[in-house]
């Protein structure tokens, strides 16, 4: 992917997740999540949907400017260490 899918794409997944944060109470009521609400409560919906909207902004972001590798390479590090440590 050149640079220009790059920003293209991060620009796509910042733009719906800034939507999703605008409208989380239609979002959340025309896409619940039984399972959060089984568990957490009623009203979890909303809360799950505004952490999923945040950590979009975050990977949008990350995506856009084209660091992804390297986040997703740090937050992978543990399982990969432990799958194939080093000869140290």
């Amino acid at each position: 992917m050149g640079i220009f899918g790059q920003i293209l794409l991060g620009l796509i997944i910042i733009v719906v997740s800034v939507l999703i944060l605008m409208k989380n109470y239609q979002v959340a009521n025309s896409i619940p999540l039984p399972f959060f609400e089984s568990k957490m409560g009623p009203g979890s919906s909303y809360l799950i949907w505004k952490i999923f909207a945040i950590i979009g902004v975050f990977i949008g972001f990350t995506v856009m400017f084209g660091f992804y590798d390297e986040v997703l390479g740090w937050i992978l590090s543990p399982i990969t260490k432990m799958i194939s440590p080093s000869q140290e």
